[in-house]
């Protein structure tokens, strides 16, 4: 880790290529009792909502401890809720989605690599040194993380 995060508010704006609004959100991220919480929500003109909240520690190395997602309404495929503990290794994945698909919960447990930053990928790459490797992306559709 070479730059230590704070308090950070951000106002973000989606658009298309031609500069239409497409969403409006916030960036909120405060560091209060060695952890880091940031929260990225927008809001979508057709009324769909993106809400990201991922809570990381930064003694001399990120480290991931909760992740959550929601994403629903017609900008999405599916209406889906994923969450995620290190501490406890639970995930759960909740997917509603269009009449006639499957949709449904997967949940479990796995062990996760320290270098996991689903969240905080921008903060992770920022504080790579030149040359370093790519950080580990986690999703819960693949079978095992990295």
């Amino acid at each position: 880790m070479r730059f230590t995060e704070g308090v950070t508010r951000g106002f973000l704006v989606l658009r298309t290529l031609d500069g239409g609004l497409i969403a409006a959100g916030d960036l909120l991220q405060v560091a209060r009792g060695g952890k880091v919480e940031s929260r990225m929500l927008f809001h979508f003109k057709d009324g769909s909502l993106f809400d990201e909240t991922v809570v990381f520690t930064q003694q001399r190395v990120f480290a991931m401890h909760s992740y959550h997602l929601v994403q629903r309404g017609p900008a999405f495929a599916d209406d889906t809720e994923i969450s995620l503990q290190r501490a406890s290794g639970k995930y759960s994945v909740k997917n509603q989605v269009p009449q006639g698909r499957t949709g449904g919960v997967i949940d479990g447990t796995l062990k996760l690599p320290a270098d996991v930053y689903n969240g905080i990928v921008i903060t992770a790459v920022k504080n790579l040194p030149k040359g370093a490797g790519r950080p580990c992306i986690w999703w819960p559709s693949h079978p095992s993380p990295c």
